[in-house]
């Protein structure tokens, strides 16, 4: 009798052995890709909102209200729950009513799924941060680090959480506030740098002058 052609065992796990590998080198490549997409694709939608933040800028002589500048101005003192919500949307809804600055206001990749914010409490928030440069009076420590970050050019910033979603460290505005701020605590330390692995910690931040490095000016 004519005997059958057929795979070993050996053969079937040498087979699974190779596949296994390769696996295990192209996963991690290909999550590695999706994080450096989505970063690039942060960096590209902060481009196309500054575009539409200066021309905004050209027209009314400011940049759109921000949400620390609105919740502090408590226009309609909603409860902080809805507030942030709320004020974020008609933040946003500047750019896009009456005049079309921008079609649609972009999703942030990161934080489709939530993100922990700097106090430890979880945001449901999609869109990305923005915030404009204001200080009411009194002049408090709060005031004091916006006028510090004022006097150093910044005008405006926007800022994602980041591939880690976790905004642990300062908040945008006291990174540029040092180190006039002369605070220890307001070093540029939660800035997102791929250097430091493609995901690490750190906020992915523009301002007026540009994608924030940490640099004085930057």
């Amino acid at each position: 009798m004519k005997r059958g052609v057929a795979f070993t065992l050996i053969e079937l796990l040498i087979v699974v052995a190779i596949i296994a590998i390769l696996a295990a080198i192209a996963v991690p490549n290909f999550l590695e890709a999706q994080v450096r997409s989505k970063v690039s694709r942060v960096k590209a939608d902060m481009r196309t909102i500054a575009t539409a933040l200066e021309v905004y800028t050209l027209d009314f002589n400011r940049a759109p209200i921000g949400y620390n500048e609105g919740e502090t101005a408590k226009f309609g003192n909603p409860p902080h729950a809805l507030w942030i919500v709320d004020y974020r949307s008609l933040a946003w809804a500047q750019l896009t009513t009456p005049m079309a600055y921008l079609s649609s206001i972009p999703l942030d990749p990161f934080a489709l799924q939530g993100f922990m914010a700097s106090n430890n409490t979880w945001r449901e928030e999609r869109q990305y941060q923005y915030q404009f440069n204001h200080a009411f009076p009194p002049v408090n420590a709060t005031a004091k680090k916006f006028l510090n970050s004022k006097a150093q050019g910044y005008m405006w910033w926007l800022n994602s959480p980041g591939p880690t979603r976790d905004n642990h460290g300062p908040f945008a505005w006291e990174m540029f506030a040092y180190p006039l701020s002369q605070v220890a605590a307001d070093a540029p330390t939660n800035i997102y740098d791929p250097t430091n692995g493609t995901v690490s910690d750190g906020q992915i931040i523009r301002s007026n002058h540009g994608i924030y490095t940490g640099a004085p000016g930057s």
